[in-house]
């Protein structure tokens, strides 16, 4: 499962340059107290660094989960507990003091001692000093500022950086916080946290991992809980394996607020795979180098690990906390066979992109609510790389969009239509239950579905209105839209009418020839509705009204040649 596999990517990690330090971390620190090695202030000993400064010092210090209660952390911490300010800054400082002089005393560690030593005998002259720099400013005596954190460093060095210190921490904010318990990955039985103790930036914002969504912890049996307990050790393993797939690139894409990341051992696969959900700055050789790449793979050109695994998870963050939302896993043949099934399902003749990424299609139905939001782009992600199907409820949503969209009266007429992404999704749809949907890439005159050729006979219409008055205000699929596509028999008097008028304009402008090439384009639709009983067709299902739409859409681009793209119509 996800757990585990962060595990062991985390230990190929360990210890490297970057591999953070057991319960501490990054913190900016607005004050330094510099000590000589008998304790004393030494001269100009108090650093001061502007709150909002990017120059002022960030270090790795002491870090716990203290919430609502009175927990101080070692060396590096507020006024409160440094100093004593604020209305619990009396026990707050106790408790500091006593952490301070149980460390000294375990450790043996003269540098903690000292600062020990300073406080309990200068800590009002500190405080006054501090207060005459700057310390509180605009502030109520209840209340200090939240970033005014303080730090000490004794002789030439830092307490907080000493090994033996780092060590000791570490062990005690294990002991404090956690109770003995089953660790998930490791199954040792001992200390266990049920937060990771690494923090993961997540839309500009450094936040803790908070909890693991319930699927992974249900792979290893604790149905009733949100939280998969782990070893200090474990969470810290696998948080920074999180944390390095989350902010690289390399491994994830971002929809809005929600970080899509996922890893397999194929670096060129993660590559192609992450490429099919897009990033927003795809061009067309990008595109088609991932076209080349799934080709040469379908047809066995180029091998792979099949059975390697596929893992991807979802993230969002809230103000303090990244939450996962889903975890998902496969193998990476599997998930290469939903490619190949997706690339299949959404192949579409018609203007626009060779390879619709899967975040076009998210912004095609995109909405404002956040939670309905993610959840769309999820099950899109879900669809084309783990062959979920996707819900009716996205399919639904694309009708409105696209009766939006025809009555775009900026557009030019020609291109007041749905778009290349609205009838994907219709057809990705479609194809889930219809198996002759997903061979529908181009126009099919034997197609049996009635709807698919009302559809076609809307275009039609629109085509003989366009030829007719190519600077038309209204089109005919403007007006006639949306009830052709539920009624049409309540609507197919009103347009004969109307198109015979057109054709009239047509003969007098362009010709006769125009006229009769209209008039059997008519005819040929209509045969087949006829053959098909269009004395049966009523109100068509939902269903049938993505048949309408793609129809039109066939029919409307049945001789659409991309190079015509170059004369510069916005289609």
């Amino acid at each position: 499962m996800m757990l585990s596999e962060l595990y062991q990517v985390g230990l190929v990690m360990k210890d490297g340059p970057d591999w953070p330090v057991p319960m501490y971390e990054k913190r900016k620190v607005r004050w330094e107290i510099w000590l000589d090695a008998a304790g004393r202030l030494r001269p100009s000993g108090i650093q001061s660094f502007a709150p909002k400064n990017k120059e002022s010092p960030v270090i790795e210090a002491p870090d716990i989960t203290r919430a609502n209660g009175i927990i101080p952390y070692l060396l590096v911490d507020k006024p409160e507990y440094v100093l004593g300010l604020g209305k619990k800054g009396v026990a707050q400082h106790k408790a500091y003091m006593d952490l301070l002089q149980l460390c000294a005393d375990e450790t043996g560690n003269q540098a903690v001692r000292t600062v020990h030593r300073f406080l309990s005998t200068s800590c009002d002259n500190l405080l006054a000093d501090l207060t005459a720099l700057g310390l509180g400013e605009q502030e109520n005596e209840n209340q200090v500022q939240s970033n005014e954190w303080i730090n000490f460093k004794v002789a030439e060095t830092y307490p907080i950086d000493q090994p033996d210190v780092q060590a000791w921490w570490a062990k005690y904010a294990r002991d404090e916080t956690d109770t003995e318990e089953m660790c998930c990955i490791s199954a040792t039985h001992g200390k266990i946290t049920r937060k990771f103790p690494v923090a993961v930036k997540l839309n500009g914002k450094n936040c803790k991992l908070a909890s693991v969504d319930s699927p992974a912890c249900k792979s290893y049996g604790f149905d009733k809980s949100d939280h998969a307990p782990m070893s200090h050790d474990a969470a810290l393993i696998a948080g920074t394996a999180l944390k390095v797939l989350v902010e690289d690139d390399r491994f994830h894409r971002r929809y809005g607020d929600t970080y899509y990341a996922f890893w397999t051992r194929d670096h060129v696969m993660r590559t192609g795979l992450l490429a099919v959900l897009g990033n927003g700055q795809e061009d067309t050789a990008k595109v088609s180098e991932i076209r080349s790449l799934f080709d040469a793979i379908f047809k066995g050109r180029q091998h792979y690990p099949r059975e390697d695994r596929f893992y991807m998870f979802v993230a969002t963050n809230t103000e303090t906390r990244v939450v996962v939302r889903a975890s998902l896993e496969g193998s990476l043949g599997e998930a290469v066979d939903n490619v190949r099934d997706w690339f299949e399902s959404m192949e579409l003749n018609g203007p626009g992109p060779e390879l619709i990424v899967v975040q076009a299609l998210h912004s095609a139905v995109h909405v404002s609510n956040k939670r309905q939001n993610r959840n769309i782009g999820l099950s899109l992600v879900k669809r084309a790389l783990f062959g979920e199907p996707l819900g009716k409820s996205i399919y639904a949503s694309v009708f409105p969009r696209i009766i939006s969209r025809i009555h775009n009266s900026r557009a030019d007429p020609r291109w007041r239509c749905p778009s290349k992404e609205q009838v994907t999704i219709i057809k990705l749809y479609l194809s889930q239950f219809k198996p002759e949907v997903k061979d529908l890439v181009a126009l099919r005159e034997d197609f049996p579905d009635i709807a698919y050729h009302y559809g076609r006979l809307m275009a039609a219409y629109e085509a003989i209105q366009l030829d007719a008055s190519p600077n038309v205000q209204s089109t005919v699929t403007e007006r006639f839209f949306s009830s052709m596509m539920v009624n049409p028999k309540r609507t197919i008097a009103k347009l004969d009418v109307l198109s015979r008028a057109h054709l009239r304009k047509v003969a007098r402008d362009h010709g006769k020839g125009w006229e009769i090439q209209h008039s059997k384009r008519l005819q040929a639709i209509n045969h087949v509705i006829s053959a098909l009983g269009v004395a049966e067709c009523c109100t068509f299902s939902l269903d049938q009204r993505g048949l309408f739409v793609l129809g039109y859409w066939h029919e409307k681009f049945k001789t659409y040649n991309p190079e015509t793209e170059a004369k510069g119509d916005n289609r």
